[in-house]
């Protein structure tokens, strides 16, 4: 286990033995010493895969902040308004009841199928999008919902023309799963640190030197996280406030230790990795022209029915025909069929415009206020708060199918792929 993830424990052995000669090259040419040295080397296990937004406590989120590709999982209570559903959350190829084996992660078959598939409606606002929280949902004034099922809104289409077959459809939101059923990484402290620490080539580390600056390496220029990472790409580590790991000393589920609030600002994009330990994290006034990158939407749904991880021939895959277009103008997706045959395993590469390519990691809350558009995976080990009187605006998560598909990081962010785990001489 490395970094809170299970990996393979090496990749590579690399054996380095020296030796010193007297008389080299002579007929006297003799060995006097000789030592080795091997080292065993494991890919980085870069965090992110369970989807575009992991809270591993509460989660509370407003305005027009949507998510994209992927699940919000919240270990904790979901609050956001629920007065305006269907704005507020997208729907997408519907799940079925608690009566269905596999449930929550199973989607609708047989006549409910049948009757999505017939809906005189072919399009779909976000075919992968879902939401699990381990406690309930909450709206917006915090009180719960008056029904305290697993699904409170279960798939229902009476008629092709029934809305609630396809856009007005929320059956891809789940509460009361149980806080531990959420699956949130728990990321070594200890381990990133001495990675970003260990001289590999794009890797950053940031001490904290006073006053929301940080310094690179301990001696460098004080900088705060902003400007040490915007037009940047790489592994970025910004330590504890005592460069020591986060710390509850008092048990109210604080850390005590974290570094003061980061705000991301106008002009601000980058790339990679960064693993933060502030009290919280927040974005505002980011402007509408980011960079253009490479974007791609996840490989087309299926139904799991054989037991074996991953799609094979046999299960029923939803056919959609992809948007071509920038995402962050959010097209929506058009079903056609079904398959058991043949599946695309990825969408097209499509140029999008965002902010932050990758992942970011927050020991502390992320402030869910704040515009921003951001592809990769956001983690807050905190929570997600929305502070009032903070920054305007909401932002947008869509998640980067690669994380999940093993098939990250892509060249482009230049993050270090491999790490030493084990040292061995003969001394």
């Amino acid at each position: 286990n490395m970094g809170g993830q299970n990996v393979r424990f090496g990749i590579a052995t690399v054996k380095v033995t020296a030796g010193i000669f007297i008389y080299p090259g002579t007929a006297a040419e003799r060995q006097v010493a000789q030592r080795m040295t091997k080292v065993v080397t494991s890919e980085v296990p870069y965090p992110g895969d369970f989807g575009p937004l992991t809270s591993c406590n509460f989660l509370s989120v407003g305005g027009d902040f949507q998510i994209h590709w992927g699940f919000i999982l919240a270990a904790g209570q979901f609050q956001f308004n629920t007065s305006n559903l269907n704005n507020k959350m997208d729907s997408g190829f519907p799940y079925d009841d608690s009566g269905a084996a596999g449930f929550p992660d199973t989607h609708i078959t047989g006549a409910k199928l049948t009757a999505f598939l017939n809906a005189t409606d072919n399009t779909l606002e976000d075919p992968w999008f879902g939401a699990k929280s381990g406690e309930e949902i909450l709206d917006n004034s915090g009180t719960p919902l008056g029904t305290a099922a697993n699904q409170p809104w279960p798939f229902s289409c009476t008629s092709a023309t029934d809305a609630n077959c396809t856009d007005d459809d929320h059956s891809n939101l789940f509460q009361n799963l149980g806080f531990s059923t959420i699956p949130c990484p728990d990321l070594d402290y200890s381990f990133w640190r001495q990675v970003a620490i260990s001289g590999l080539k794009n890797a950053y580390y940031y001490k904290y030197a006073g006053g929301g600056n940080f310094s690179l390496n301990g001696t460098g220029a004080a900088t705060d996280v902003g400007t040490a990472t915007s037009g940047k790409t790489g592994l970025f580590f910004f330590d504890t406030a005592n460069a020591l790991p986060p710390t509850d000393t008092n048990a109210d589920g604080i850390y005590d230790n974290l570094t003061p609030d980061v705000t991301l600002t106008s002009g601000w994009n980058s790339g990679g990795f960064i693993f933060l330990n502030a009290q919280s994290l927040s974005s505002t006034g980011l402007g509408n022209s980011p960079p253009s990158r490479t974007m791609y939407a996840p490989g087309e749904p299926y139904i799991e029915s054989n037991g074996i991880d991953g799609w094979q021939s046999g299960e029923t895959v939803l056919r959609l025909t992809y948007p071509t277009v920038d995402p962050t103008t959010k097209p929506v997706f058009t079903r056609t069929t079904t398959s058991t045959t043949a599946r695309i395993a990825r969408g097209p590469n499509v140029s999008g415009t965002v902010h932050m390519d990758g992942v970011i990691y927050n020991s502390g809350y992320w402030n869910s206020k704040g515009n921003g558009r951001f592809f990769g995976s956001i983690i807050t080990k905190q929570g997600v708060i929305l502070a009032g009187g903070g920054p305007s605006g909401t932002p947008d998560i869509w998640f980067d199918t690669c994380l999940k598909d093993k098939c990250w990081p892509p060249p482009s962010l230049k993050l270090p792929r491999v790490v030493a785990t084990s040292w061995e001489t003969d001394m």
